[in-house]
């Protein structure tokens, strides 16, 4: 099973190009929920984030979060509002 602190880690390495900070940096990660071998994540972008690229660090996050030892499944949304 994941524990939250290698989540942690493997969102702090999702950088935003637009902002030259760690989405954890920019205070995005709302929440973190994981279950068994499954990973959730919500985004929520800051007000200065142009769509559609939160869904691009959204994108990036999962991937990181895959390369997590014992992760079968990972979620991340993304909220606009």
């Amino acid at each position: 099973m994941p524990r939250f602190d290698e989540v942690g880690e493997a969102l702090s390495k999702v950088i935003s190009i637009m902002h030259s900070k760690s989405i954890v940096e920019l205070d995005m990660v709302e929440a973190v929920n994981i279950d068994g071998n499954s990973v959730y994540v919500k985004l929520r972008p800051p007000e200065n984030c142009l769509c559609p690229y939160p869904f691009f660090l959204a994108a990036l996050a999962e991937k990181r979060i895959k390369k997590i030892e014992n992760v079968d499944k990972v979620r991340v949304d993304v909220i606009l509002k």
